[in-house]
């Protein structure tokens, strides 16, 4: 699951390399009309959207570009959780709506991906306790500040918050 898809780059550059079942979560009405239309243009792959087929079984399709005011009880348990530059954007309160979604959302051992800029909103990430930070990352002086790394669900009852 990709919260915050976009017109759904990261999509193009997976699905013809992996063969997954991909969700793009997104609250762009915008991005909600051009990814279904850009990827199956590009991929040559028939795009399961909320504005098209509709259809709520997303293994059926190796993409899914669905809005985030639907997808909270229908999207099924998910294997990677990744957000690229979007809770930057979002007040806390949302970023905690998000983060706990994703805790719900993900199969046991799942990966959780997150790359955003925590100085633009955010004080304190409030990462699930059990979540076990196993890729950090801040390779250039650019992207000083940003939050990127990589989680899984762990027993442990503690977390990493970098800064």
């Amino acid at each position: 699951m990709d919260l915050g898809g976009g017109y759904g780059r990261l999509a193009e550059f997976l699905l013809p390399e992996f063969k997954v079942s991909y969700v793009i979560v997104e609250a762009v009405a915008l991005s909600l009309l051009v990814a279904p239309q850009y990827i199956s243009q590009i991929l040559h792959i028939e795009v399961n959207d909320y504005w098209g087929t509709r259809d709520r079984d997303f293994k059926k399709y190796a993409l899914s570009v669905w809005p985030t005011w639907e997808i909270q009880d229908i999207i099924p348990q998910a294997d990677i959780l990744i957000n690229i530059h979007s809770m930057q954007e979002m007040g806390d309160d949302k970023c905690a709506f998000y983060l706990d979604l994703f805790d719900r959302l993900k199969k046991e051992g799942a990966f959780v991906f997150l790359k955003n800029n925590y100085r633009y909103i955010t004080r304190k990430w409030n990462f699930p306790g059990r979540w076990q930070i196993i890729y950090d990352h801040n390779a250039w002086p650019c992207t000083e500040g940003f939050v990127d790394g990589v989680w899984q669900d762990t027993p442990r009852t503690w977390v990493r918050i970098f800064q």
